[in-house]
Parts: structure tokens; sequence; C-alpha cells
């Protein structure tokens, strides 16, 4: 059984930023600095030499005894996996712009120790729709056409899915919608509008950002662990609830997809 719970109380962000984020804010400017694409690869070398320890952190949250559910993880590196995912995300933009600079994002976070997603299926908890062509008959299903850029995962954590394009029926997604509506828990996406918890904020405080936690652990995907399990009022009905949480975004529902702050739910469903 599926289920979606939410908490109407919001985290405040500290005032600054933490010592364990400071490198990948670092290599976010050296990045952002990098007008030409062969620029990309000494940076990034550079910065893999001159932190080791970041290979060796990932190495540590690999460890995970699935047998005794969702893991326990400390505030401190859930914001440092929201800094990495700052860097992921701007790789993720230059991809949008160029789908031939892929290479370097993949080489990155390899060289991190994440793991490759191998989904050739269409799911969401493992892949993010970034283009649409339609099905000639409306009950067509999703299917992956072509991959925009891999996935990632950390153990059972996912750290950042692929980006595909995908052939389905307007039964099961939109063009429109899937490929405009707002994309939440999102720094940086190119031609399309996102939000996350840091937007607003000051240069520090932004940082204070948690990372989204998704797990495939025992037979289920679990969406967005930590969100709260006090229920509020919802403009959203479960269905579209459950849309939102599963793709991180809209794909069928043609609603009202700005502002809608979902950050404080979360679901969770069997694997088929």
């Amino acid at each position: 059984m599926a289920s979606i719970l939410t908490s109407g109380e919001s985290a405040t962000p500290q005032p600054k930023m933490h010592s364990d984020q400071a490198p990948y804010s670092e290599l976010l400017e050296q990045l952002d600095d990098c007008n030409e694409d062969g620029e990309l690869e000494p940076v990034i070398g550079e910065w893999l030499r001159t932190h080791p320890g970041e290979s060796a952190w990932i190495a540590g949250l690999k460890r995970v005894d699935e047998s005794s559910g969702i893991p326990e993880m400390s505030v401190e590196d859930r914001w440092r996996l929201y800094a990495l995912s700052r860097v992921s995300d701007a790789l993720i933009e230059r991809i949008g712009k160029d789908r031939g600079r892929k290479h370097h994002y993949t080489a990155f976070m390899q060289s991190l120790g994440l793991c490759e997603i191998d989904a050739r299926d269409f799911h969401p908890f493992y892949h993010e729709v970034v283009e649409v062509t339609p099905s000639a008959t409306v009950d067509a299903p999703i299917t992956i056409s072509t991959i925009a850029w891999p996935g990632f995962m950390c153990g059972p954590l996912m750290i950042a899915r692929a980006g595909v394009s995908v052939t389905g029926g307007t039964m099961h997604t939109r063009k429109d919608i899937a490929e405009a509506s707002t994309l939440y828990w999102c720094y940086r996406r190119a031609g399309r509008a996102v939000e996350d918890l840091s937007l607003g904020w000051g240069g520090n405080s932004q940082w204070r950002t948690a990372f989204r936690r998704d797990y495939r652990i025992g037979g289920h995907y679990f969406y967005n662990v930590d969100g709260e399990n006090d229920p509020v009022s919802s403009l959203l009905d479960e269905s579209a609830l459950a849309e939102l949480l599963r793709h991180r975004c809209f794909i069928l529902r043609d609603s009202q997809h700005v502002d809608l702050y979902p950050y404080q739910l979360r679901h969770h469903e069997p694997v088929a």
C-alpha cells in the first residue's frame, strides 16, 4: 500500500555553510567560470586529486545494512550530499545545452565511487523525463527512447536520476506538462523551471539545505524519507501528490505546479 504523509512545518536553514560543503562550493564556482568544454576536465581532475576524502566518504555511505530498513543519516551528511547535488546539477545543465558533454559528468560521478544506474525500463525512481514523443495510441506505456545523461546511486540511495527522452500515450504522460512543469528538489536545469529549499536564501544560508533521500530497500521504493509524518490538508488529491513525489514534477496532471512546497511529503511503494 502506497502512503503519502505531510507536515506543515518547514526547516529553517542555518546561517553559515558547513565546512564539508566548501569543497563543492569551490568546485561549482570553478565550473561556472569555465567557458569552454575543454576547460572542465583539468578543473574536475585537479579537484578530485586534492579531495580524496570525498570518495572515502561516499564509500562509507555505501555501507548500509538493508535488513535494518531506512538508515539513519546525520544532517551534516545530508548537507554535504546537497552540496554534491549542486555540482551534479551544474554539470547536467551543461548536458541539457549540449548532449555531447555528458562524459565529464560521468567521469566525475564515477570517480567519486558512485554506481551508474542500469535500469532499462522507465521508472520515476530512476528516471527524470526530459523530452516526450507522444505515442500514436493514448494508452501506450512510457518507454525510454534515449538517455540524455546517466543516473547514479550510492548503494541503495539515489544520488541523481538519469535524464531520459521517452515515448508514451497521453494516458500516462503529456508532452506539454512533462517538459515544462516545475521540477522540485532541483537547483538547475537547462530551459526548465526548478525549485528547491535553497532558493531565496543568502549566499551562505542557502547551502544549509538537506539532500532529499530516496532509497530502494526491502522490496520497496521510498521517496523523500525525511519528510514528516503529520498529515495536513493539501489542495492536491492523493494521486497528484504521488505523481509529484515520484517524478518530482507533474508529467500528466494539468494543474497548478508552482509554489506547491512538497518538501515535507513522503511516499513509498512496492517494487513491481
